[in-house]
Parts: structure tokens; C-alpha cells; sequence
């Protein structure tokens, strides 16, 4: 008899895994792979959604507010920025007056996006003047003094003190002084050029007017909040959500795919376990047989077989962890030098939660105890004297492996191409509950390898898609130091010799 009390069902579990080797080798290696790289996946998600979102924090607006329906500006910008200085969760405002100009330096011609600011303010917002590679972003309360992107710089070849002129119809003609070059590593580079109010409303010919107030918040998550209570005072206010809907869409797919391939890739490893601890139940079936002789109760082979399947859960939940870590740590080592987000990146972006350990290691404990409910339950149901001789039993009943007629004929159309392969599909059949949780395991490692190649050609074809409806295919424009394309008629009429050529459309952009 067994002794009551007694912890043997934990003994007996561990000299199963212990004995079983190759068994156990098995198990803890599926179930560390999966945790592995679930927390690898885990980290690539979490610094891309950090890449995003800082870019959000630091290179866009949070809230933009604009003029209501056909106006063109904002006259009564004051008393606004007054009451956004109320509202709780801003960090900091710039207003702006902004317009197109083409400035001109030499025999060279280049049009940039001319934005009036108070230098201040704007600095508070987007830190220009830690970007500066050159002079003085506050030189700009200085009349007519001008202060733009390297690229745009180097394009006209100017230089610091070098004097350019701005034009655009219908505003007046500018002379301006260049007074520093900044380097933000956006495109703004190649097309901005800050002024000072004075210089904007002189060069427009207009009074104390602004046509958009941008807006930093404390949270970013609070934009749309902010922007529905600035829109309740009658303005046309815009979070960044709803101005870059992409990005949005960007993180929450990124979300998804990445929480629906850690799901399956989870399961495939308790599958794994599964699998192997049927076998388990098939090999021991005697030595069950003589617990339930000596007295164990079917509980007692139920927890046997359960605390067997968490101590391999576990195990490969440790040892997963420590495979992920040196993962995310090999994968940081690697240089890149690429830029995104206006950010010079050296290495994958990675963020490791330390959160995120502590629970992959138990999601494989529980997944793994799940995976052998099904095969510990077989096992609690053996019949003892049928267990003794060696098979399973039901109800009292010796169960004896009779093939249906399709299995025979399997079997014999195999017979006929070898003994071996006849014996292997007797294995096959024979034990269909193995059988079948072998199957959906790699049934479902193909699903997510297709459905993964899938999701990634949907989403290629979705964006080229959408860059080939909303965007030119080519442009063609002035010669360097040309304004205008003055002969186009003739020049289209070429064009549509061309073949794939589907449309042309001739444009004259600008503001005024």
C-alpha cells in the first residue's frame, strides 16, 4: 500500500523526466524555443512601438489647429492662445504664419516652404537649436534673417551672411540674411526656412495674423481629447492621430500580428508537449497498472502525469528566457546605421520589459499543463488489469488496435513497398491520438509560416498599392534654375508616345 500523505506522485513525475531523456530533451526545447522567440518578437514590437512614438513625440505636432472652413488665417489668434494656455495636459504651443516662396541666390532657384515663428516658442516645441550645425536659431529676431535646412543650404550654395531673395506671387519680394543651418534628419532639411513674424507678415503683406498653432502635450495619448475641447470653442483642431493615420495603423497591426504569432507559436510548442506525454502515457501503461494495484487513486496518476507536464513547462520556460535574453542582446550587438524617424539608428530598436519574463515563463507553465490534461485524464483512466498486461483498458475492457478497411489497405499498399514503411504506418494508426497531436502541430507551424507570408504580401501590396493610386509614378520638372516648363503642350504630346503611359497631368502649384 501506498503511504497516505505522501508526496510520490512528485517523485515519480520528476524520475519520468529524469529517465526519460530524450523525452524531456524534446519538450523543454520546443517550449524554450517558443518562449525565446516570444520574447524576442515581444522586444522587436516594443522598440519599433518606441521608434514610432518617439517620432510622434519629438517630429510632429500632437494637435494642430487650423482656420475654420475658407479662411486663410487666423485673426484672433491671441485670445486663443490664452485660453490653450488653460487647458490642462499642453507643454507647449508655437503659432505660425507659413507660405511658399522661391528663393533665388545667384543663378541658382529653389522653392522652400517659408515658416514664420517665434523662435522661442518653436524651440520649445521641436529643439531646433540643438540641431543646428550652424549659427543661431535666435539670430531670427533679427530683421529679414533667415535660418533653414543644410540641404536647402547646400542646394543654392549658400553660406553664413550670405544674402538671398524671396519671392513668390502675389507677396512681395524679400531680401534675406542667411543666419544658420539646422540638421533634423527629416525632410524638412531639404525645403525648410524659418523667418521671424515680421519677416512672414512683410513678405505677405499682411497684419497680425497666424494660419496654424501647434501644439506639444505632456501625453500624446491625450491628443484627441485635447483636440475635441479646443474644437468645442469653435476652431478646427486635428490630433496627430488623425493627421498620420499611418502611423497609427502601423502600431496597432504591429500589435496584432505580433500578439497573434506569439499566440501560435505557443501553441504549437503545448501541441509538442502533448504529443510527447501521449507516448509517455502509452510506454507506462503497466507501471500504472501496478500504482492502481498498490492502492493509488486515478487523482493520484492524474497529478502524476499534470506536475510532469509543469515541471517541463517550466523548465522550458527558464531556459527560454535565457535563450531570449542572449537573443535580444546578440540581435542589439548588430550594427546597421540606418536612419528612421529622423533618428540615426545604430542597431535594431529593442525594448526589453523585465515584466515580460517572469510571465512567458508562467504563460508555458499553464499552456504546458494544459497540453497534458488530455494525456494525464488517459492515464486516470486506465482499467489495473488491463494495465498489468500491458494494454489500455476502457470500462473494464482490454483495447486492441482492428484497422478499419481504409487502414488495411493503407497497410497493404505499404507492405508493398517495404517492411519498414509498413511498420512505421502500423505506428501511425495505431496510435492516432499521438498521431493527431503531432499533425496539428505542424499543421499549425505551416499555417503561420503561409498565414506570415501572407500578412507580409498583403501588407507589401496594400502600400504599394496605395503609393501607386494616391501618388505620381514620375515627375518632370524645370531645368536647375528654371521656374517654369514654358513649352509643356509639346512636351506631353511626347510623352504619350511612351508606351505604358496612362496619364499626364500639367500643373502649376503654388499659394496666393
Amino acid at each position: 500500500m501506498l503511504p497516505p500523505g505522501s508526496s510520490f506522485e512528485l517523485f515519480i513525475a520528476l524520475r519520468h523526466v529524469v529517465t526519460h531523456r530524450r523525452q524531456t530533451l524534446l519538450s523543454v526545447t520546443a517550449v524554450a524555443l517558443a518562449v525565446s522567440i516570444s520574447l524576442i518578437f515581444t522586444s522587436l514590437g516594443n522598440g519599433s512601438q518606441e521608434l514610432l512614438t518617439g517620432m510622434v513625440e519629438e517630429k510632429l505636432p500632437h494637435v494642430k489647429i487650423f482656420p475654420e472652413g475658407e479662411e486663410d488665417y487666423l485673426h484672433l489668434y491671441r485670445s486663443l492662445l490664452a485660453r490653450i494656455a488653460d487647458i490642462e495636459g499642453i507643454r507647449s504651443y508655437s503659432a505660425t504664419l507659413s507660405t511658399q516662396a522661391t528663393i533665388s541666390f545667384k543663378e541658382k532657384r529653389k522653392n522652400a516652404l517659408l515658416r514664420g515663428i517665434d523662435p522661442i516658442q518653436e524651440d520649445a516645441i521641436y529643439q531646433i537649436s540643438g540641431s543646428m550645425r550652424e549659427g543661431d536659431l535666435f539670430a531670427l529676431l533679427g530683421a529679414s534673417n533667415v535660418v533653414m535646412g543644410f540641404k536647402l543650404a547646400d542646394e543654392l550654395d549658400l553660406k553664413l551672411g550670405d544674402t538671398m531673395q524671396a519671392s513668390f506671387p502675389p507677396a512681395r519680394n524679400s531680401r534675406l540674411k542667411l543666419v544658420g543651418v539646422f540638421d533634423s534628419g527629416t525632410p524638412l532639411d531639404e525645403s525648410m526656412a524659418y523667418v521671424s513674424f515680421e519677416t512672414a507678415r512683410s513678405f505677405l503683406d499682411e497684419g497680425d495674423v497666424i494660419n496654424s498653432i501647434e501644439l506639444k502635450l505632456f501625453d500624446i495619448d491625450q491628443a484627441q481629447r485635447i483636440a475635441a475641447s479646443i474644437d468645442g470653442l469653435g476652431y478646427n483642431a486635428m490630433s496627430w492621430q488623425e493627421s498620420n493615420p499611418e502611423i497609427v495603423r502601423s502600431i496597432e497591426v504591429g500589435g496584432f500580428w505580433r500578439s497573434l504569432s506569439i499566440f501560435f507559436v505557443m501553441i504549437i510548442a503545448a501541441f509538442g508537449i502533448a504529443a510527447i506525454m501521449n507516448m509517455l502515457v502509452l510506454e507506462k501503461v503497466r507501471e500504472m497498472g501496478m500504482l492502481l494495484a498498490l492502492g493509488a487513486g486515478r487523482y493520484h496518476l492524474l497529478r502524476i502525469f499534470i506536475y510532469q507536464s509543469g515541471i517541463l513547462g517550466l523548465l522550458g520556460g527558464i531556459l527560454g528566457c535565457i535563450l531570449g535574453l542572449l537573443g535580444i542582446v546578440a540581435l542589439g550587438s548588430l550594427n546597421f546605421g540606418i536612419t528612421a524617424g529622423g533618428r540615426e539608428l545604430n542597431s535594431i530598436p529593442l525594448v526589453i520589459d523585465p515584466w515580460n519574463f517572469p510571465a512567458y515563463v508562467l504563460l508555458a507553465l499553464a499552456l504546458s499543463i494544459l497540453a497534458g490534461a488530455y494525456p494525464a485524464y488517459r492515464a486516470s483512466r486506465l482499467n489495473p488489469v488491463d494495465a498489468l498486461r500491458g494494454s489500455e483498458g476502457g470500462e473494464g475492457k482490454g483495447r486492441i488496435w482492428r484497422p478499419t478497411f481504409l487502414e488495411e489497405r493503407l497497410a497493404c499498399q505499404c507492405l508493398s513497398l517495404g517492411f519498414e514503411m509498413a511498420v512505421a504506418a502500423r505506428h501511425i494508426l495505431s496510435n492516432r491520438r499521438g498521431t493527431a497531436f503531432t499533425l496539428l502541430s505542424v499543421g499549425l507551424a505551416v499555417g503561420v509560416i503561409i498565414m506570415s507570408l501572407g500578412i507580409t504580401e498583403g501588407v507589401r501590396a496594400a502600400i504599394v498599392a496605395n503609393t501607386v493610386e494616391k501618388n505620381p509614378h514620375l515627375y518632370i520638372k524645370p531645368e536647375p534654375g528654371e521656374d517654369y516648363l514654358h513649352l509643356y503642350r509639346s512636351l506631353s504630346d511626347k510623352i504619350w508616345d511612351y508606351p505604358g503611359v496612362v496619364a499626364v497631368s500639367p500643373r502649376l502649384v503654388g499659394q496666393g
